[in-house]
């Protein structure tokens, strides 16, 4: 089995993470495997990729599909988007792949020439937030895109969760092969010095948020708990564990915490590496997205290290969570919902060490063995136990 791996991503975050550690699974399990990369990513993924001595091809790419600017601007960057989707044809043939596997809808436009060279099973995953239905309803070409691009050219779409899988299968054709392929705990680069975790207290009550410092991830409604929860619990902390993205919210967030007198209560401790260690610091992990998540790899993390979790309801998050079990799934977006799940451990702290131990057992179910079976099926024509 030859994959070809279209991981032509700029960024690094979770998706992305599982995505090279997929790739490692098909080479684990003798595939020969080429992940086609993009050649101005920052470089994350291509060292990640080094670090597990998986090969891989830089696609030259100096343009991308948009339907944004002026004419001129736009036909510009679709050519220099076709010039690419030929580089893409060249390597293909050059590695004569059995197997494609896109790692994003979006990159299958870029795909397109190559997957009309057939004979090979074509896979798109679908690993992060796809479109709601009502963006789908109100998009002509989306709907024209899923229906007769992503349902016709391709042989199996990979979703990770029931929730994307709702999502998606409204507008594609009927016949469509969806499978269900849930996430397993992606495995983090080398664990680095990570200094900010000496100063953290073990002994207080540690809420921990693990993720982009960014609106849509609900950070300013974790800080509205965490001014609620300071004025009742003097011994519960709020860690913020992202890189800073230099915006005008997250400056204006850092700006709000210092005036209300909460900096040393609300902490933004920057980027972490050894995520795993922060975790095992914490009393309770927080998810406070509006995003509509297609899936919560952190989510996994914490579970993987004992912690419960207290989630919003937005997207298939409240599929990972069995409510006040292994963590709690909060009745709405909102801070007062986060400040009610965070107080039930904060208040019952044998439920917080039994949901912990909850969280720890249910890991297994995303274990690193059933992730690759699952893929296994879905490559290998005729076996049907992966389906969603």
């Amino acid at each position: 089995m030859r994959v070809f791996v279209l991981l032509l991503n700029v960024t690094f975050f979770g998706s992305e993470r599982l995505m090279v550690r997929t790739a490692q699974a098909f080479k684990e399990d003798g595939a020969d495997v080429l992940v086609a990369t993009c050649d101005w990513e920052f470089g994350a993924i291509r060292r990640e990729l080094s670090r597990r001595s998986i090969a891989y091809s830089d696609i030259v790419m100096r343009g991308h599909f948009t339907k944004h600017g002026g004419p001129r601007r736009v036909a510009r960057l679709w050519f220099e988007a076709f010039r690419s989707a030929l580089r893409l044809v060249r390597t293909a043939l050059r590695f004569a792949p059995t197997h494609i596997v896109i790692p994003d809808e979006t990159i299958l436009l870029y795909a397109i020439p190559a997957l009309l060279l057939r004979g090979r099973t074509v896979a798109v995953y679908v690993p992060a937030t796809p479109p709601d239905a009502e963006r789908a309803a109100r998009s002509l070409p989306y709907r024209l895109f899923l229906r007769y691009v992503m349902g016709r050219l391709v042989d199996v779409i990979i979703a990770n969760s029931r929730y994307t899988i709702g999502q998606l299968r409204p507008h594609l054709p009927g016949d469509t092969d969806i499978r269900l392929v849930p996430c397993c705990v992606p495995a983090r680069e080398e664990a680095g010095q990570d200094a900010v975790l000496e100063t953290i207290d073990p002994r207080r009550f540690n809420v921990v948020f693990v993720g982009r410092l960014s609106q849509q991830k609900g950070v300013d409604l974790l800080i509205d708990a965490a001014r609620q929860l300071a004025a009742t619990h003097p011994d519960v902390d709020v860690l913020l564990a992202g890189p800073s993205s230099g915006t005008d919210e997250e400056l204006a967030w850092r700006t709000r915490v210092n005036d209300e007198g909460l900096g040393e209560r609300v902490r933004f401790i920057g980027g972490i590496t050894d995520v795993p260690r922060l975790l095992r610091l914490a009393s309770v992990h927080v998810m406070p997205s509006r995003w509509a998540e297609s899936f919560g790899l952190v989510v996994l993390e914490a579970k993987n290290a004992g912690v419960p979790s207290v989630v919003t309801p937005a997207g298939a998050l409240a599929e990972l969570v069995r409510h006040k079990v292994d963590g709690f799934v909060c009745r709405d977006v909102s801070a007062e919902a986060l400040v009610e799940g965070i107080e039930f451990f904060l208040r019952d702290r044998a439920a917080r060490a039994a949901a912990g131990d909850e969280a720890a057992a249910s890991a297994g179910a995303y274990g690193i063995d059933r992730f690759k079976d699952q893929w296994a099926s879905v490559l290998a024509p005729g076996q049907t136990d992966a389906r969603g």
